[in-house]
Protein backbone atom coordinates (compact mmCIF):
# COMPACT_ATOMS: atom_id res chain seq x y z
CA UNK A 1 0.00 0.00 0.00
CA UNK A 2 2.91 2.37 0.77
CA UNK A 3 4.26 2.10 -2.78
CA UNK A 4 0.78 2.70 -4.23
CA UNK A 5 0.43 5.88 -2.17
CA UNK A 6 3.89 6.92 -3.36
CA UNK A 7 2.78 6.38 -6.97
CA UNK A 8 -0.34 8.51 -6.48
CA UNK A 9 1.62 11.31 -4.82
CA UNK A 10 4.37 11.39 -7.46
CA UNK A 11 2.01 11.43 -10.44
CA UNK A 12 -0.25 13.98 -8.76
CA UNK A 13 2.63 16.36 -7.99
CA UNK A 14 4.06 15.94 -11.48
CA UNK A 15 0.69 16.75 -13.01
CA UNK A 16 0.01 19.83 -10.88
CA UNK A 17 3.49 21.38 -10.81
CA UNK A 18 4.84 20.36 -14.23
CA UNK A 19 2.07 19.33 -16.60
CA UNK A 20 -0.49 22.07 -15.90
CA UNK A 21 1.91 25.02 -16.44
CA UNK A 22 3.24 23.40 -19.61
CA UNK A 23 -0.26 22.64 -20.89
CA UNK A 24 -1.38 26.26 -20.34
CA UNK A 25 1.76 27.56 -22.04
CA UNK A 26 1.19 25.24 -25.03
CA UNK A 27 -2.43 26.39 -25.33
CA UNK A 28 -1.37 30.07 -25.06
CA UNK A 29 1.23 29.55 -27.79
CA UNK A 30 -1.31 27.83 -30.07
CA UNK A 31 -3.77 30.72 -29.50
CA UNK A 32 -1.09 33.20 -30.53
CA UNK A 33 -0.22 31.33 -33.73
CA UNK A 34 -3.41 29.74 -35.00
CA UNK A 35 -7.04 30.71 -35.36
CA UNK A 36 -8.48 27.39 -36.55
CA UNK A 37 -8.23 23.66 -35.84
CA UNK A 38 -7.75 24.30 -32.13
CA UNK A 39 -9.88 21.28 -31.28
CA UNK A 40 -7.09 19.22 -32.82
CA UNK A 41 -4.07 21.38 -31.93
CA UNK A 42 -4.81 21.67 -28.19
CA UNK A 43 -4.77 17.92 -27.43
CA UNK A 44 -1.96 17.28 -29.92
CA UNK A 45 0.24 19.97 -28.39
CA UNK A 46 -0.40 18.77 -24.83
CA UNK A 47 0.26 15.17 -25.82
CA UNK A 48 3.66 15.94 -27.38
CA UNK A 49 5.19 17.14 -24.08
CA UNK A 50 4.54 13.78 -22.37
CA UNK A 51 8.26 13.08 -21.85
CA UNK A 52 8.94 16.22 -19.76
CA UNK A 53 7.14 15.16 -16.52
CA UNK A 54 8.58 11.65 -16.90
CA UNK A 55 12.09 13.10 -17.17
CA UNK A 56 11.46 15.23 -14.07
CA UNK A 57 10.36 12.15 -12.09
CA UNK A 58 13.40 10.20 -13.29
CA UNK A 59 15.82 13.00 -12.38
CA UNK A 60 14.28 13.20 -8.92
CA UNK A 61 15.28 9.56 -8.38
CA UNK A 62 18.67 9.70 -10.10
CA UNK A 63 17.91 8.39 -13.59
CA UNK A 64 17.70 9.84 -17.10
CA UNK A 65 16.55 6.64 -18.83
CA UNK A 66 13.37 7.53 -20.72
CA UNK A 67 13.04 4.03 -22.16
CA UNK A 68 12.87 1.95 -18.97
CA UNK A 69 9.65 0.00 -18.31
CA UNK A 70 8.68 2.45 -15.57
CA UNK A 71 9.31 5.45 -17.85
CA UNK A 72 7.20 3.94 -20.62
CA UNK A 73 4.28 3.57 -18.21
CA UNK A 74 4.57 7.21 -17.14
CA UNK A 75 4.85 8.21 -20.82
CA UNK A 76 1.50 6.56 -21.53
CA UNK A 77 -0.13 8.22 -18.52
CA UNK A 78 1.03 11.73 -19.40
CA UNK A 79 0.31 11.16 -23.09
CA UNK A 80 -3.32 10.33 -22.27
CA UNK A 81 -3.78 13.12 -19.71
CA UNK A 82 -2.37 15.61 -22.24
CA UNK A 83 -4.93 14.52 -24.82
CA UNK A 84 -7.80 14.71 -22.31
CA UNK A 85 -6.73 18.08 -20.96
CA UNK A 86 -6.24 19.63 -24.39
CA UNK A 87 -9.57 18.38 -25.70
CA UNK A 88 -11.47 19.44 -22.60
CA UNK A 89 -9.86 22.90 -22.59
CA UNK A 90 -11.10 23.37 -26.13
CA UNK A 91 -14.56 22.23 -25.03
CA UNK A 92 -14.55 24.82 -22.21
CA UNK A 93 -13.99 27.57 -24.77
CA UNK A 94 -16.94 26.41 -26.84
CA UNK A 95 -20.27 27.78 -25.68
CA UNK A 96 -22.13 24.66 -26.77
CA UNK A 97 -20.29 22.44 -24.26
CA UNK A 98 -21.08 22.85 -20.53
CA UNK A 99 -17.96 23.60 -18.50
CA UNK A 100 -19.03 21.05 -15.91
CA UNK A 101 -18.82 18.33 -18.55
CA UNK A 102 -15.32 19.35 -19.59
CA UNK A 103 -14.03 19.49 -16.01
CA UNK A 104 -15.65 16.14 -15.33
CA UNK A 105 -13.85 14.59 -18.31
CA UNK A 106 -10.52 16.02 -17.14
CA UNK A 107 -11.01 14.61 -13.66
CA UNK A 108 -12.16 11.26 -15.04
CA UNK A 109 -9.17 10.99 -17.37
CA UNK A 110 -6.70 11.79 -14.59
CA UNK A 111 -8.33 9.43 -12.09
CA UNK A 112 -8.53 6.63 -14.67
CA UNK A 113 -4.84 7.03 -15.48
CA UNK A 114 -3.83 7.01 -11.82
CA UNK A 115 -6.05 3.99 -11.17
CA UNK A 116 -4.40 2.14 -14.06
CA UNK A 117 -0.92 2.94 -12.75
CA UNK A 118 -1.95 1.81 -9.27
CA UNK A 119 -3.37 -1.50 -10.53
CA UNK A 120 -0.23 -2.14 -12.56
CA UNK A 121 1.84 -1.61 -9.44
CA UNK A 122 -0.47 -3.69 -7.25
CA UNK A 123 -0.27 -6.73 -9.54
CA UNK A 124 3.52 -6.60 -9.92
CA UNK A 125 6.06 -8.31 -7.68
CA UNK A 126 9.74 -7.79 -6.89
CA UNK A 127 10.82 -11.20 -8.19
CA UNK A 128 9.41 -13.71 -10.70
CA UNK A 129 9.19 -16.27 -7.89
CA UNK A 130 6.81 -14.03 -5.93
CA UNK A 131 4.68 -13.39 -9.02
CA UNK A 132 4.48 -17.10 -9.73
CA UNK A 133 3.62 -17.95 -6.12
CA UNK A 134 0.86 -15.33 -6.07
CA UNK A 135 -0.72 -16.79 -9.19
CA UNK A 136 -0.41 -20.52 -8.54
CA UNK A 137 -0.09 -20.85 -4.78
CA UNK A 138 1.55 -23.74 -2.95
CA UNK A 139 3.49 -25.62 -5.64
CA UNK A 140 7.11 -26.59 -6.23
CA UNK A 141 8.58 -24.35 -8.93
CA UNK A 142 11.52 -25.30 -11.17
CA UNK A 143 13.30 -22.45 -13.04
CA UNK A 144 13.70 -23.61 -16.61
CA UNK A 145 14.50 -20.82 -19.03
CA UNK A 146 15.05 -17.09 -19.54
CA UNK A 147 15.13 -15.22 -22.80
CA UNK A 148 18.10 -13.22 -24.07
CA UNK A 149 16.96 -9.92 -22.64
CA UNK A 150 15.82 -11.36 -19.32
CA UNK A 151 12.26 -10.04 -19.71
CA UNK A 152 10.57 -13.44 -19.54
CA UNK A 153 11.14 -16.52 -17.41
CA UNK A 154 9.64 -19.96 -17.89
CA UNK A 155 8.88 -22.03 -14.81
CA UNK A 156 7.90 -25.65 -14.63
CA UNK A 157 6.11 -26.66 -11.47
CA UNK A 158 4.99 -29.92 -9.93
CA UNK A 159 2.24 -30.77 -7.56
CA UNK A 160 0.41 -33.97 -6.78
CA UNK A 161 -0.97 -35.39 -9.98
CA UNK A 162 0.95 -33.61 -12.67
CA UNK A 163 3.30 -31.10 -14.23
CA UNK A 164 2.64 -27.53 -15.26
CA UNK A 165 4.39 -24.58 -16.84
CA UNK A 166 4.05 -20.86 -16.26
CA UNK A 167 5.64 -17.70 -17.63
CA UNK A 168 6.67 -14.70 -15.57
CA UNK A 169 7.15 -11.49 -17.56
CA UNK A 170 8.97 -8.33 -16.52
CA UNK A 171 6.39 -5.57 -16.09
CA UNK A 172 6.93 -1.82 -15.63
CA UNK A 173 6.87 -2.14 -11.83
CA UNK A 174 8.27 -5.64 -11.35
CA UNK A 175 7.18 -9.12 -12.48
CA UNK A 176 3.77 -10.50 -13.47
CA UNK A 177 2.61 -14.00 -14.33
CA UNK A 178 1.70 -14.13 -17.99
CA UNK A 179 0.05 -17.54 -18.29
CA UNK A 180 -0.23 -20.96 -16.68
CA UNK A 181 -0.81 -24.42 -18.16
CA UNK A 182 -1.42 -27.59 -16.17
CA UNK A 183 -1.44 -31.24 -17.31
CA UNK A 184 -2.30 -34.41 -15.41
CA UNK A 185 0.85 -36.44 -15.99
CA UNK A 186 1.57 -39.58 -14.00
CA UNK A 187 5.20 -40.30 -13.03
CA UNK A 188 6.81 -42.58 -15.69
CA UNK A 189 7.46 -46.20 -14.73
CA UNK A 190 9.72 -47.30 -17.62
CA UNK A 191 13.31 -46.20 -18.08
CA UNK A 192 14.19 -44.05 -21.13
CA UNK A 193 10.68 -44.08 -22.54
CA UNK A 194 8.39 -41.19 -23.37
CA UNK A 195 5.24 -40.99 -21.34
CA UNK A 196 2.29 -38.63 -21.58
CA UNK A 197 2.83 -35.03 -22.58
CA UNK A 198 1.31 -31.64 -21.95
CA UNK A 199 1.02 -28.41 -23.91
CA UNK A 200 1.36 -24.71 -23.28
CA UNK A 201 -0.60 -23.06 -26.06
CA UNK A 202 0.60 -24.11 -29.50
CA UNK A 203 4.31 -23.45 -29.02
CA UNK A 204 5.49 -25.70 -26.18
CA UNK A 205 5.22 -29.45 -25.51
CA UNK A 206 6.60 -30.95 -22.31
CA UNK A 207 6.55 -34.10 -20.20
CA UNK A 208 8.34 -36.45 -17.81
CA UNK A 209 11.02 -38.98 -18.72
CA UNK A 210 12.81 -41.41 -16.41
CA UNK A 211 16.58 -41.70 -16.99
CA UNK A 212 19.50 -43.32 -15.22
CA UNK A 213 21.68 -40.31 -16.04
CA UNK A 214 21.09 -37.04 -17.86
CA UNK A 215 24.51 -36.95 -19.54
CA UNK A 216 23.73 -39.80 -21.95
CA UNK A 217 20.41 -38.57 -23.38
CA UNK A 218 18.92 -35.75 -25.39
CA UNK A 219 15.58 -34.89 -26.90
CA UNK A 220 15.43 -33.77 -30.50
CA UNK A 221 12.86 -32.39 -32.89
CA UNK A 222 13.83 -30.69 -36.12
CA UNK A 223 13.47 -26.92 -36.06
CA UNK A 224 12.75 -26.64 -32.34
CA UNK A 225 14.49 -25.65 -29.13
CA UNK A 226 14.71 -29.01 -27.30
CA UNK A 227 15.97 -29.68 -23.78
CA UNK A 228 15.97 -32.07 -20.85
CA UNK A 229 16.28 -30.43 -17.45
CA UNK A 230 16.82 -31.82 -13.98
CA UNK A 231 14.04 -30.77 -11.57
CA UNK A 232 16.50 -30.57 -8.64
CA UNK A 233 13.70 -31.31 -6.21
CA UNK A 234 14.32 -31.93 -2.52
CA UNK A 235 14.53 -35.63 -1.71
CA UNK A 236 11.36 -35.65 0.36
CA UNK A 237 9.41 -34.01 -2.50
CA UNK A 238 10.81 -36.48 -5.04
CA UNK A 239 9.74 -39.40 -2.89
CA UNK A 240 6.31 -37.97 -2.14
CA UNK A 241 5.58 -37.35 -5.85
CA UNK A 242 7.41 -40.50 -7.05
CA UNK A 243 9.84 -38.44 -9.14
CA UNK A 244 13.15 -40.12 -8.30
CA UNK A 245 15.36 -40.19 -11.44
CA UNK A 246 12.63 -38.35 -13.34
CA UNK A 247 13.53 -35.45 -15.60
CA UNK A 248 11.52 -32.89 -17.54
CA UNK A 249 11.81 -32.60 -21.32
CA UNK A 250 10.37 -29.92 -23.53
CA UNK A 251 10.42 -28.70 -27.11
CA UNK A 252 9.41 -25.19 -28.12
CA UNK A 253 9.06 -23.29 -31.36
CA UNK A 254 7.88 -19.84 -32.45
CA UNK A 255 5.54 -21.38 -35.02
CA UNK A 256 2.63 -23.58 -33.84
CA UNK A 257 3.53 -27.20 -33.05
CA UNK A 258 0.53 -28.79 -34.74
CA UNK A 259 2.07 -32.20 -35.46
CA UNK A 260 5.48 -33.80 -35.40
CA UNK A 261 7.81 -36.28 -33.80
CA UNK A 262 9.99 -35.91 -30.71
CA UNK A 263 12.93 -38.30 -30.37
CA UNK A 264 14.83 -39.47 -27.33
CA UNK A 265 18.42 -39.92 -28.50
CA UNK A 266 21.46 -41.69 -27.06
CA UNK A 267 24.20 -39.06 -27.16
CA UNK A 268 26.99 -41.62 -27.36
CA UNK A 269 25.73 -43.63 -30.32
CA UNK A 270 23.19 -41.29 -31.91
CA UNK A 271 20.57 -44.06 -31.80
CA UNK A 272 16.90 -43.12 -31.36
CA UNK A 273 15.71 -44.86 -28.23
CA UNK A 274 12.08 -43.77 -28.24
CA UNK A 275 9.75 -41.62 -30.29
CA UNK A 276 6.72 -39.56 -29.39
CA UNK A 277 4.35 -38.51 -32.16
CA UNK A 278 1.72 -35.84 -31.68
Amino acid sequence: MGETVWLLVVTGIAFLLICLPIYFWVIHWIDSKYDTFKGLLYPLGCMLVFFIPTLAINLRYGSINLFSPESMLFHIFFFVTGAVFGLCHWMIKQERFPKVLAYTLIAFGILAGVAWLSLEKFHSYDTPEKAFAAAEGDVIDIPGYSDFFGRELRYFFVKEGGLGVAYAERAPFGWKTEGISWSDLEPPANLARFHEYGRYGENLIYGFVKLDTLADYAVAMEGTDSHIIHPLLPEDISEAYQLQDVYIWYVSKEEPLKEGKVELVDKQTGDVIDTLEF
